[in-house]
């Protein structure tokens, strides 16, 4: 009896320590469903429209660029959508879409936000591009050690991966935008992890899935990084 019974008072703490590791998983998932990227004073309405426009012209560009090197018939839309995505394509492209995106936030919007405009660029930036460098390292490493080209340790480790990038990419942008730690950290948001779906596409397509390149997901790659430069461009 007395054994048993210090058998049960040993094992309340690892009981109780699962349930709070329980607890806090719990927490945490549902503070990133409900967390929200709150915009303190929307920008006019003609300045939003001024603002798209900036970040499409941005991503227009380089899609243009891109398109021309591969030997692509810029003339025709759906040829300029046939464009092979790669590394550099993706980067690219969501550099021209958030540079236009902040760029004509601050000619237009006359909140004058420009520091919330950079600071929010740099997010988008990093959290677009901070998961591609991961899948990209991850498939050096993959052509050397086989097995992690298994489809099934493929898929979690990318999955993974993009996950955890992302949030290290949110926490490089605080610094970077706020070294000396004085205002709230910018955090990631539900709304920003269904922006990255196109690093997730990217990825598989990067990875060489067939079933991306069956439902042609590369082609709205353009229009999610336009989304994420206006994201930006209207943020204050």
């Amino acid at each position: 009896m007395l054994v048993a019974a210090n058998n049960q008072t040993n094992n309340k703490p690892f009981v109780f320590k699962s349930f709070q590791d329980k607890a806090r998983t719990k927490s945490f998932i549902h503070d990133f469903r409900t967390r929200r990227r709150k915009v303190t004073d929307e920008p006019e309405p003609a300045a939003k429209v001024k603002i798209a426009l900036g970040s499409t012209i941005g991503t227009a560009i380089p899609l243009v660029l891109f398109a021309k090197k591969q030997n692509l018939n810029v003339k025709k839309i759906s040829e300029i959508f046939k464009l092979q995505f790669g590394l550099k394509e993706m980067v690219g492209i969501t550099t021209g879409a958030i540079l236009g995106g902040v760029v004509s936030g601050m000619m237009f919007d006359k909140k004058n936000a420009k520091k919330e405009k950079t600071d929010e660029g740099v997010f988008q930036f990093l959290n677009s591009t901070v998961p591609l460098l991961f899948v990209s390292g991850y498939q050096q490493i993959a052509k050397k050690y086989p097995f992690l080209k298994k489809k099934p340790v493929e898929i979690g480790a990318i999955g993974s991966g993009i996950f955890a990038s992302m949030h290290c990419a949110a926490k490089l942008s605080n610094l970077i935008n706020d070294p000396q730690n004085k205002v709230p950290d910018r955090k990631l948001t539900m709304l920003d992890a269904v922006v990255n779906i196109d690093e997730l596409a990217g990825a598989f397509v990067l990875a060489g899935f067939p079933i991306v390149k069956k439902l042609q997901i590369e082609k709205i790659l353009p229009f999610i990084s336009a989304w994420s430069g206006y994201r930006a461009g209207e943020s204050n």
